[in-house]
């Protein structure tokens, strides 16, 4: 993954692929994650928040998506 102050950002096609097979919503936050990256590419600084904030995703909903990016 990457990011500019551009706004442009990419993500590995096979780990997107991975997140969208445990749903819809786990995809979705995978892509806003991934829209907060750091120059590491490794942390995000966004958070539920931002998923609830710019997708619409429930708090609930966002919470379990991203536990279940990390199990």
């Amino acid at each position: 993954m990457s990011n500019n102050k551009d706004g442009f950002f990419a993500v590995n096609d096979s780990k997107f692929q991975r997140a969208l097979d445990l749903g819809l919503n786990a995809g979705i936050s995978y892509l806003t994650l991934a829209c907060g990256t750091g120059g590491s590419n490794c942390d995000s600084g966004w958070s539920v928040h931002a998923i609830e904030k710019y997708t619409g995703i429930s708090r609930g909903r966002a919470k379990k998506s991203i536990q279940d990016l990390y199990d």
